[in-house]
């Protein structure tokens, strides 16, 4: 059978191309799918077993079969983050400079007892070295797709009234903000456990990778850096 794969971040530098096209019998497995690119592509020998294969904006288990007819995703580890995108008013990717004080109005209301924000900085100092800019790049569709579950099941778990979550993407200069998170409740702890809950999540589990810029050159922020 065949299956479209996209690549992304460094591991499509690696590769050298965004998309693959591969042949491999019915009932291969994810882990099946990793284990012959690692062999087709020998940049990527011993790297791996921290991409995930993505389908449906869904990530498979290893031992999941590929499903048939559907284009799949090599998601290398995430930077834990082209015009503007959105879901809704309260879940967004933008190539524009991000707005806090937005952010918050779009969760406040006479309901709200509490608002909590986190706010991600570019800094100018990463890991002993000098930073010039970012650049952020997301696989879009299934970014804002699990950008909006998260924010869904923080309202549910936290019992918040309403979550805001705005990402950038392409060239964030330092000083800038790359990610902006409001979760409002009728009660305080409710609100600052899900904002918390909702960074941790996205830096895991969203397809958004940081490539970070210095005078002697960049690398990808989480794998290969």
């Amino acid at each position: 059978m065949s299956w479209r794969v996209q690549c992304f971040a460094g591991l499509r530098e690696l590769i050298g191309q965004s998309e693959l096209v591969v042949e491999l019998p019915p009932g291969t497995t994810a882990g099946d799918l990793k284990k012959y690119v690692e062999l087709e592509y020998t940049a990527l020998s011993g790297r791996m077993g921290a991409v995930r294969v993505a389908a449906r904006f869904d990530f498979l288990e290893d031992s999941e079969a590929l499903p048939e007819g559907e284009d799949l995703a090599l998601i290398p580890p995430v930077s834990g983050g082209s015009p503007a995108t959105e879901t809704s008013d309260r879940i967004r990717l933008s190539s524009e400079v991000l707005e806090p004080a937005r952010v918050l109005d779009l969760v406040r209301g006479p309901d709200a007892g509490g608002i909590a924000s986190f706010i991600g900085t570019v800094r100018s100092v990463s890991r002993g070295r000098t930073v010039l800019h970012l650049e952020y790049e997301a696989f879009s569709g299934m970014a804002l797709d699990r950008m909006r579950r998260i924010a869904e099941a923080a309202v549910q778990e936290f019992g918040c009234l309403r979550i805001a979550v705005f990402h950038r993407t392409g060239r964030v200069k330092v000083g800038e903000d790359a990610v902006v998170i409001a979760a409002a409740a009728a009660h305080r702890d409710q609100a600052l456990r899900a904002c918390r809950a909702v960074i941790e999540a996205l830096k895991a589990d969203v397809p958004i990778w940081k490539r970070e810029f210095y005078e002697e050159g960049s690398s990808w922020v989480g794998w290969g850096s």
